[in-house]
């Protein structure tokens, strides 16, 4: 067996969706399908160059730049996709992205597009819990997504966006979570092997998950400290966005940055170190 890293087939996007593919022989499975139809074709074709046959789709997990291809490769082959239990619904109603992110509400225009919703497809199976597939290790790795998953072949593992590329980290200033405390347990777990293949960015060794504990920890100290006066959560957001210098492009990078500040509200509150209340119809945070 052998696991082949494609970013370097699918030119220089800044914030490119690196796929991979695991070899058996000649049957491969390839590993999320990028944001849309151009991604599949370029791995479908390198595929085909190179002799081998497409039997298996694995998702990591639901976001749109992760499953924007699936429907392509399906509509061309027989192709067997699989995914986590609780990434199915989302990779067959991709409406169910954009909603969450727009708490729950029909959601706005600007929010359906291909980067938050893809085509819908089909799952064929389901992964349950870690596991084994064809003797490849499946690793639950939630935090960045709900039921997100890796892949793993010895002491490498393709670990999608449970973990970041060092120079994704320093050019944002904060990246995408759902749960941070199950995003820290996720990186424990990668601690298991000797190399990492993030979705964005360059593969890396142990280093790399310390590099992503210490962006955690530095946002959430950043958030603390914000707190040291009580905020509604949209001065919270602001002010996040003002002192992380976040390139706020869209209102797209807004509920993706909403989400991100919320997870980090709820651990903290997990942790006893910050407290909620309502007053006047606003939500206000503050320190304990």
């Amino acid at each position: 067996m052998e696991l082949i890293w494609l970013n370097d087939r699918f030119g220089v996007l800044q914030d490119r969706t690196n796929l991979g593919l695991i070899k058996f022989s000649n049957d491969v499975i390839l590993i999320d399908s990028g944001i849309d139809e151009s991604y599949a074709r370029k791995a479908l074709k390198i595929i085909s160059e190179n002799g081998l046959r497409l039997r298996w789709l694995v998702n990591t997990h639901f976001h749109a730049d992760h499953i924007g291809g699936n429907a392509f490769i399906q509509r061309r082959l027989e192709v067997q996709t699989m995914t986590h239990l609780l990434t199915k619904p989302f990779v067959e109603n991709p409406i169910f992205e954009p909603m969450s992110l727009y708490c729950g509400a029909s959601p706005l225009d600007e929010l359906r597009s291909k980067f938050f919703l893809a085509e819908p497809s089909k799952i064929n199976a389901v992964f349950e819990r870690g596991c084994y597939f064809e003797d490849v290790q499946v690793i639950e790795l939630p935090g960045h997504a709900l039921g997100q998953i890796g892949l793993a072949l010895g002491d490498i593992v393709f670990a999608a966006d449970s973990i970041f590329g060092s120079q994704v980290l320093d050019r944002k200033g904060i990246v995408v979570y759902s749960n941070i405390g199950d995003a820290l347990k996720s990186l424990e777990r990668l601690r298991d092997f000797n190399k990492c293949i993030p979705s964005h960015g360059l593969v890396s060794n142990r280093n790399l998950v310390h590099l992503n504990k210490s962006h955690i920890e530095f946002v959430a100290e950043k958030i603390y400290n914000t707190l040291k006066e009580q905020k509604s959560e949209e001065t919270l957001i602001c002010e996040l966005i003002e002192s992380l210098q976040v390139n706020l492009e869209d209102v797209g990078t807004y509920y993706l940055l909403r989400m991100t500040v919320l997870a980090y509200l709820s651990w903290l509150k997990e942790m006893g170190k910050v407290q909620f209340f309502v007053d006047k119809g606003r939500v206000i945070w503050q320190r304990l």
